[in-house]
């Protein structure tokens, strides 16, 4: 029998994986297993839905998902239908993909008040996530948002909310989400940063976006903007490009009318207070001692990162190993890190472990025929690819220009959207 491999995720990391392996080794067999019913992961449900992604990822996620060699096993999930063991049993090769675990928490006093927020749960409650059991923060009275983290996921929310419903129109965003943002009365988006203005992880192609927006500005902190340009003589390449960007901000003449994305830096969250919900965030100053900083927010976001919260995750080691034919992947693997191109390259590299270690003698394993028995054992409901494109087609005919779909948001409707004649093999 051929080489047999479970991927356990089929967001970007678990899709390269898969394309690899496929393109490698096209007489392998290929199980993508998914706990939602539709693909895609992090791409689909946790990036900001007013850009679109890169046309070669969208070109490979396509590829994996058409490849001979590859099955989609949608509405599976780990620890319910099946547990690791279980596939290890059944496979030569296990590739975990999960992601990441749930929101890093600020851990200060007043982080469970209503409208603190983690940064990837607020994004999965804009793209539609059907996991997503929590009810909507109450925006119509939001008039300041404070933004917590100094990296592309900080700067993605922030663009986001700095969005006029007009540019909404355009975004890959339900309506009815889309019209909960535009109540907002907002006025100030404040980006908040532990460390100096250097130290930012923004992309400075990022930061450029913003002198494209249609109602907002950005506002640079002159004191921090002149300490960096002092070290600039001392900087590398990447520093210089990020200092250039904030620069090329600080010089738009300012327009009182325009909404404000005010970047802070040096602050550190000292308590969040309010009282049905967060009414302002106190930071202290360590830069400065014994100065503190009140700002003003209806709505708080953190962007500081997840929890690690598998048990194989410190087992891990650098090229992806967890354990003899097991393996983890993207996130998974190396914690919430990195762009969706790192993602996919690192992806690729423990497809090509896999290859090397699993790949080299015959199989004995049932893989995919032993799968579709576990779960009709199970009772599981599996989505087919067959299925997601059921979906994938309803959800583009259901769009109105220039929005590309309009995305079905409860498992119910997934489901029964899905649903058709095919058997599990």
């Amino acid at each position: 029998m051929s080489l047999s491999v479970a991927i356990v995720g089929s967001g970007p990391a678990g899709l390269a994986v898969a394309e690899r392996i496929a393109h490698k080794a096209p007489q392998a067999r290929i199980d993508l297993i998914e706990k939602l019913p539709v693909p895609f992961g992090l791409a689909r449900y946790g990036l900001a839905p007013d850009r679109a992604l890169d046309k070669k990822l969208t070109t490979l996620f396509t590829r994996a998902l058409a490849a001979k060699p590859v099955a989609f096993w949608g509405n599976v999930a780990l620890g319910r239908e099946f547990d690791l063991a279980d596939l290890r049993m059944l496979y030569d090769a296990v590739v975990v993909a999960t992601g990441a675990g749930p929101d890093r928490r600020l851990g200060i006093p007043g982080d469970g008040l209503s409208g603190v927020w983690g940064a990837g749960a607020f994004l999965r409650w804009v793209n539609g996530d059907p996991e997503l059991a929590s009810a909507p923060p109450a925006l119509d009275r939001v008039r300041s948002v404070i933004v917590v983290g100094q990296g592309s996921v900080a700067l993605e929310v922030a663009r986001l909310l700095a969005r006029s419903a007009k540019e909404l129109t355009k975004a890959d965003l339900d309506p009815d989400i889309a019209a909960t943002l535009a109540v907002m009365p907002l006025q100030t988006v404040h980006v908040v940063g532990r460390n100096d203005l250097l130290a930012s992880r923004f992309q400075p192609a990022d930061l450029a976006e913003l002198k494209k927006l249609a109602r907002a500005q950005a506002a640079i902190d002159p004191e921090a903007l002149a300490q960096a340009e002092a070290l600039a003589d001392g900087l590398d390449r990447d520093r210089k490009a990020l200092l250039r960007a904030f620069a090329a901000l600080a010089a738009v003449p300012r327009n009182e009318a325009r909404l404000s994305i005010r970047f802070h830096f040096h602050l550190r969250p000292l308590r969040l207070d309010g009282t049905v919900g967060v009414e302002r965030m106190l930071f202290t100053r360590p830069d400065r001692l014994g100065q503190n900083l009140a700002l003003r927010g209806e709505l708080v976001i953190a962007a500081i990162g997840f929890e690690r919260c598998a048990d194989y995750d410190r087992l891990v080691d650098d090229r992806g190993l967890i354990a003899p034919g097991l393996y983890a992947a993207g996130w998974a693997k190396r914690g919430a890190a990195g762009g969706m191109a790192e993602i996919v390259a690192d992806a690729r590299l423990v497809a090509d472990r896999v290859l090397k270690e699993a790949g080299t003698a015959p199989s004995t394993k049932p893989g995919r025929v032993g799968l579709a028995r576990l779960l009709e054992t199970r009772g599981a409901g599996a989505v087919s690819l067959a299925g997601w494109q059921r979906i994938d087609a309803a959800e583009k005919a259901a769009a109105v220009k220039p929005r590309p779909r309009r995305r079905l948001r409860a498992l119910q409707t997934l489901l029964t959207t899905a649903a058709g004649p095919e058997r599990l093999l």
